[in-house]
């Protein structure tokens, strides 16, 4: 139940931000570097970052999860 709860917050999250990044600042040319990219709201902040145009440079605690990130920003 927990994990459901928190996948549906995570979705939640992820649409909130890159909705507002996407739509609000243009981000071609830049760099952002995101800490904690492996899970949660520092994997919704590399998402939103990348679809708005920044490379993304992103470093976390499990490298399976960065791998993850890594290919949904794709």
């Amino acid at each position: 139940m927990f994990e459901q709860i928190l996948n549906n917050l995570l979705a939640v999250v992820t649409d909130q931000s890159t909705l507002i990044v996407s739509t609000t600042f243009n981000y071609a040319a830049k760099v952002a570097l995101v800490t904690g990219a492996g899970a949660g709201i520092g994997r919704a902040t590399a998402l939103a970052f990348a679809k708005a145009g920044a490379k993304v440079a992103v470093c976390g605690r499990s490298d399976g999860n960065i791998s993850e990130t890594v290919e949904m920003m794709k």
